[in-house]
């Protein structure tokens, strides 16, 4: 798949030395200036996500803001400087559904996953949580989640959902559970 928004695309300029035109992409993971010899390698970017089973279906986001404005989301985001990866989901948990239990989180699964904001494309390790909760009579959308939708898992359409990472999270979570949705 050719991907539209590649940074190799916007950088023009060497970001050490300033040269235009120097700094070079091998095609994988690193720049290099051909007039500086400085690299610069291109790492994935850490983002969490949650399953969340209820009584009502499974916890989805619709999302309030570009990118995938107003497609279901897994409530989630980026993880921020010197957070650890459950750090990181309870407190997003907490900005975009009010999400206020701790320690129940239990790791799923990882998968990567292309994130375009401002026609730049980041790439991103996603680390993705289930948990199971009874009660959700306090959770409110709020931050970057415009409403919150419990769908039924034979009810999910896989279409609706935004980024391709949580797709295929969501794909491998319904076989887990023997649910078909191809």
């Amino acid at each position: 798949m050719q991907l539209e928004y590649h940074p190799k695309d916007e950088f023009k300029y060497c970001p050490f030395c300033g040269q235009q035109d120097s700094f070079i992409f091998d095609g994988k993971k690193k720049f290099k200036c051909s007039q500086c010899a400085r690299t610069f390698y291109m790492n994935a970017a850490s983002a969490v996500g949650a399953i969340i089973e209820t009584p009502k279906g499974i916890l989805f986001v619709r999302r309030k803001f570009e990118p995938k404005k107003d497609m279901l989301d897994l409530p989630g985001g980026f993880v921020d400087l010197n957070e650890n990866a459950e750090e990181a989901i309870l407190r997003e948990l907490k900005e975009e559904i009010n999400f206020l239990e701790s320690g129940k989180l239990d790791f799923f699964i990882t998968n990567p996953n292309d994130y375009v904001f401002n026609n730049l494309l980041y790439i991103t390790l996603d680390i993705f949580f289930h948990t199971y909760i009874e009660n959700t009579n306090d959770l409110i959308a709020s931050d970057d989640a415009l409403s919150i939708e419990y769908i039924k898992p034979s009810d999910i359409n896989i279409d609706e959902i935004g980024f391709i990472s949580a797709k295929t999270v969501i794909k491998i979570f319904l076989d887990k559970k023997n649910i078909d949705k191809s």
